[in-house]
């Protein structure tokens, strides 16, 4: 069960809400010498100057199938939530490790990794609807070179949970995420900056 916790009294009790579930994650490929939950379900939460609190996660529908990525959004404190969003959704690609970020008024930006290519990249949406429509997939990790286990097709492994999303003073969308050959290394953070 994916869940969120939100207080209404400045965090003197909270109450849980369960956002989605998910099944069994697909397993760490043995190459990279993984613990089997790495490609578990994770969730992001953001909130917009209007109080739009956004939540992204990915979750697999059925054992050991790839995970799928997700969207939803309350208007009124996490008291009811829109129906869920599938937001990546390739079949046979494994969405994982999503990073998200939102101010303004439904200014939303998410990313993530997912493996479409037989490699790993980190791809990126925008909303400024507050989550109701979206621009295109962007690629984020269109580098081919610079680290050996780059090629044009992707990455060979991801360091997902160092990943992570900022909007600076002029608007701009800040990324950041990490690169590997497997999960022991050595791998490499990298980063992308765009409007």
């Amino acid at each position: 069960m994916l869940k969120v916790l939100r207080s209404t009294d400045g965090g003197r009790s909270w109450e849980t809400i369960g956002i989605d579930r998910s099944r069994q994650q697909v397993a760490c490929p043995e190459f990279a010498g993984c613990p089997a939950a790495f490609f578990g379900p994770q969730i992001a939460v953001a909130s917009d100057d209007n109080g739009r609190v956004s939540v992204l996660w990915n979750a697999s529908e059925r054992n050991g199938r790839p995970a799928r990525l997700y969207f939803r959004w309350s208007d009124d404190n996490g008291e009811s939530w829109s129906l869920p969003r599938k937001l990546a959704r390739k079949p046979r690609t494994d969405h994982e490790f999503r990073m998200m970020t939102a101010t303004g008024s439904g200014d939303v930006r998410i990313a993530w990794m997912d493996d479409r290519t037989d490699r790993w990249n980190t791809f990126y949406k925008s909303s400024t609807d507050g989550g109701e429509t979206w621009t295109a997939r962007q690629r984020l990790s269109n580098r081919s070179g610079g680290a050996p286990y780059k090629s044009a097709r992707g990455f060979r492994f991801p360091y997902g949970d160092y990943g992570q999303l900022a909007i600076d003073g002029n608007g701009d969308t800040q990324a950041t995420w990490g690169e590997n050959r497997s999960y022991i290394g050595p791998g490499g953070s990298w980063y992308a900056r765009g409007a």
